[in-house]
């Protein structure tokens, strides 16, 4: 029963950290080509495994984590590939 507790809790910090990760990288604003593959790798897999833990028949809590995790890969994805107009 303890080892079910221990993959069950790294599978939630591993969402969590997706989330996380992916919100700091876009945060920085990458320019370089590689910064941005390595944003958005992070940002879907955020979206992907928000969207699945809040998709699941579990708790309130691990539901509001599964959307708020989603909703920072989205940002994080849009506030890399968006487009910012040129400064003169």
């Amino acid at each position: 029963m303890e080892s079910l507790v221990l993959l069950v809790s790294i599978i939630m910090l591993s969402i969590i950290a997706g989330g996380a990760i992916s919100l700091v990288v876009a945060w920085r604003r990458p320019r370089a080509t590689w910064g941005k593959i390595l944003g958005s790798v992070f940002a879907v897999f955020a979206v992907l495994s928000g969207g699945w833990l809040a998709a699941l028949e579990v708790g309130s809590g691990a539901r509001l984590i599964g959307l708020v995790v989603c909703v920072l890969g989205i940002s994080a994805l849009w506030r890399t590939w968006r487009r910012r107009p040129a400064t003169v």
